[in-house]
Parts: structure tokens; C-alpha cells; sequence
């Protein structure tokens, strides 16, 4: 039986986001959850706004990228 994903518009924004950060500052999925000490399949699923991001892990997310927590929700939400 096949499970149909739910992803939720603004974590989807989130994760676009999340993204094209990482990709801003050169880094690849793997080195960024390795400085961020998350695995790199939560990392995939975060960027495809398919996992909820805990609080802890946006900060650690924001400080492997060497950005501020802020940076990570500085993107226009979704109105749906």
C-alpha cells in the first residue's frame, strides 16, 4: 500500500529556502549535516518540506551554514 505525503506549504517554503542557502555558501547536503550533526536523510527531508524542523535543529542548521537563526525564515510565505 502506497503512503501519500502531506507536505505543507510552508515547510516546503522553508525548505526551498533552507536550500538555496546551502547552496549560496557552496555546501553540499553531506557537509552540511555534518556540521550541523544531523543526519543527511532528516537534512533531504527538511529541504523538501516533508520533516518538521525542531527549533534546536534550525539553530544548528543556521550555524553550519554561518548565517543567523533569523536568515532561515527570511523568505515570503506561502498564502495558502
Amino acid at each position: 500500500m502506497s503512503r501519500q505525503i502531506v507536505v505543507d506549504p510552508f515547510l516546503s517554503a522553508f525548505g526551498s529556502h533552507l536550500r538555496s542557502l546551502r547552496k549560496k555558501v557552496g555546501l553540499s547536503q553531506e557537509e552540511t549535516a555534518d556540521k550541523a550533526g544531523i543526519h543527511v536523510t532528516y537534512l533531504s527531508g527538511v529541504e523538501r518540506g516533508i520533516r518538521n524542523p525542531s527549533i534546536r535543529n534550525v539553530r544548528r542548521l543556521a550555524l553550519a551554514l554561518g548565517v543567523p537563526t533569523r536568515e532561515l525564515f527570511s523568505f515570503d510565505e506561502p498564502t495558502s
